[in-house]
């Protein structure tokens, strides 16, 4: 499990626990480890999946309709995303609809 974006992949969930533990340094973090998948050689599926994954975090951290957004788009261009699309759907409606 020595591949980039594995390590990518859990810089992401260290950065989110450093937002919930209230360090502002914790979004750039996510934000560069996402940058780091973005530039990985992984398949383009399995892309989608980690950095979809990645925003969904984000967004819930946050509170951000910003990340769900991004997230949602990368979803929605990748119809084979079945689970993350459910996923989505479960912390839009946590997230805002009241």
């Amino acid at each position: 499990q020595n591949r980039p974006s594995v390590e990518a992949d859990i810089k992401i969930h260290k950065a989110i626990c450093s937002i919930e533990m209230g360090n502002s340094g914790g979004e750039n973090d996510a934000l560069q480890a996402i940058s780091d998948l973005e530039g990985s050689d992984e398949q383009k599926y399995e892309k989608d999946v980690w950095i979809s994954g990645a925003y969904l975090k984000l967004a819930e951290a946050l509170s951000s309709r910003e990340y769900l957004e991004k997230a949602k788009a990368i979803i929605d261009a990748s119809p084979e995303l079945v689970l993350r699309k459910k996923q989505l759907e479960k912390l839009t409606a946590s997230l805002f609809q009241n």
